[in-house]
């Protein structure tokens, strides 16, 4: 029956979360995670790790100031975050690897 018990467990975990929440994380209490479906983007900090089943499927650093992440989407094989940069209103948008930021309603931004 234990080992029943120990499967059971070992079932309801998701490793790779896990693994993102601990290497971003300086406490149980230090990151937020957003939906971005099939994934999850874990977020502590500037660092970003966005994971799918057992695999991260990307990491990166956010600009250093940032005032507040909106939500995260994985579009195809990128990652697009939507922003506020610190002391600044208006959201942006940037592609995860790519420190530059665009006004949310910039048509220059492609994929």
């Amino acid at each position: 029956m234990t080992a029943l018990h120990a499967g059971t467990i070992a079932r309801l975990t998701w490793p790779a979360y896990e693994q993102a929440v601990a290497r971003g994380s300086k406490s149980e209490t230090d990151f937020n995670v957003f939906d971005s479906f099939p994934a999850v983007a874990v977020v502590s900090g500037v660092y970003v790790e966005v994971v799918d089943g057992d695999t991260t499927i990307a990491s990166g650093e956010l600009p250093a100031r940032y005032g507040n992440v909106h939500s995260i989407f994985t579009v195809g094989d990128k990652v697009q975050v939507y922003l506020t940069p610190h002391n600044q209103s208006d959201g942006h948008l940037m592609w995860l690897g790519d420190m530059q930021i665009y006004p949310a309603d910039d048509s220059g931004m492609r994929i």
